[in-house]
């Protein structure tokens, strides 16, 4: 038999323009409540943190924990056996099916919310080759629980790529172009699962562009790079401000104050201060640092910044203990009768722009999968944030908690 290969895209955007998608049947979950599903998310996305931070050395890094972690659920659902079992350890999901479902669909019906104040929108889709069988009843978990449209096509055309990537682009407000190679799809590559996530917002108190100034910025070789730095006073009209022994914590609502953007910045200057913080945030300290915020008085500068990044994530979910679903021993015999897959390859790409007016972020993740050969009393204080040196960042559904892109800035300029 020739080589099989299923291919699940994921495309995450955080914009500043976008209108919503249609939502899931709603589940029996109250949103005033935990989200199973926000929190299992977050949790994979530190322990993918953790994995990506080693490589990224003095580097930028950038990634959306919620959209790798949506479309590595989505293939979960086709698992089975030994493979799902590592799959829902490594990825933190509820081991009730139910719960995994509704905790899903109550958190992309919250990003369709059109009650949101900014424009939130989540899609998800499965492409299927005219002649390769995907079992109904997947077919019909997709549906139901992700709100999947599902399209035939016939993947050797050579018209499939661009069906796809069109689909892809138009979610994304055109960020993510191009994500599957013309001539990729065969029929030998006879599906593609997509996922689109994208938001259009502005901060909810502005910064002024006219006291954006050139600054220095320290890098951790110790040179200083020339950026452009972002200036806003929040005097009585506080923000959400915490700090500890090791960083200062600042939230940033978006306009309509469902969205935030956490700012964490380490006291201790150099290497040393990037990687204590970096070692909690592997742990899952954003959200302890969450809970300490408080309305301070802050005057906070912090740079402008572009960055552009793609991962080949294979590896590094491999090594967090689901290596079964990369091998030749996968099951995914809940996705189609052949039960002859394993994933091959997980790519990702993602763009975030933070500017004066708010922030632009796209990110999209490609699963491929192949054959198998067989404090109190602060209140009056101003405190001062100056992120004139590395610092990290976190955009998330404030309610929620779930964490959409989560990365380090160690040089502004990109």
């Amino acid at each position: 038999m020739g080589k099989v290969l299923l291919v699940s895209i994921i495309a995450s955007l955080i914009v500043i323009s976008g209108c919503a998608g249609p939502a899931p049947p709603q589940p029996n979950w109250n949103a005033g409540s935990a989200n199973p599903y926000a929190d299992a998310s977050n949790l994979f996305g530190y322990s993918l943190y953790g994995e990506l931070s080693k490589a990224s050395g003095n580097g930028n890094l950038v990634f959306s924990p919620y959209s790798i972690s949506s479309a590595m659920t989505i293939a979960y659902e086709g698992a089975r056996g030994k493979t799902a079992d590592e799959m829902a350890a490594a990825m933190h999901l509820p081991s009730d099916k139910e719960t995994l479902r509704s905790s899903f669909a109550g958190l992309y019906g919250k990003l369709n919310s059109a009650g949101s104040g900014a424009e939130l929108r989540a899609a998800n889709a499965i492409w299927v080759h005219n002649d390769y069988q995907v079992k109904k009843d997947y077919l019909a978990v997709l549906q139901n629980a992700y709100a999947a449209e599902a399209t035939n096509l016939d993947f050797s055309s050579g018209t499939a790529e661009g069906t796809i990537n069109s689909w892809v682009a138009d979610r994304t407000n055109q960020k993510i172009k191009g994500l599957i190679p013309a001539g990729m799809l065969s029929p030998k590559m006879p599906v593609v699962i997509t996922n689109a996530v994208y938001f259009k917002g502005r901060w909810l108190q502005e910064f002024d562009r006219e006291k954006t100034r050139e600054d220095d910025f320290a890098l951790v070789s110790g040179e200083k790079a020339n950026v452009m730095m972002m200036q806003r006073i929040y005097g009585e009209n506080r923000t959400e401000y915490a700090e500890d022994p090791d960083a200062q914590v600042i939230e940033l609502p978006y306009y309509g104050e469902k969205l935030g953007m956490v700012l964490v910045l380490p006291k201790a200057q150099g290497a040393s201060g990037i990687s204590a913080v970096e070692r909690q945030i592997g742990r899952g300290k954003l959200s302890q640092w969450r809970s300490s915020l408080s309305p301070q008085k802050v005057t906070l500068f912090i740079p402008k910044f572009k960055i552009e990044q793609t991962y080949v994530l294979a590896d590094a979910l491999s090594r967090m203990r689901m290596a079964t679903a990369f091998s030749d021993d996968a099951d995914f015999g809940n996705m189609t009768a052949a039960n002859n897959l394993k994933i091959s390859q997980v790519i990702h790409k993602v763009y975030v722009d933070v500017n004066e007016e708010g922030t632009e972020a796209a990110a999209a993740t490609a699963v491929l999968m192949g054959i198998t050969s067989a404090g109190p009393g602060m209140e009056e204080q101003i405190r001062l944030f100056r992120a004139d040196r590395p610092f990290f960042f976190a955009i998330v559904e404030r309610e929620s908690g779930a964490v959409l892109f989560l990365g380090k800035v160690m040089d502004p300029r990109g």
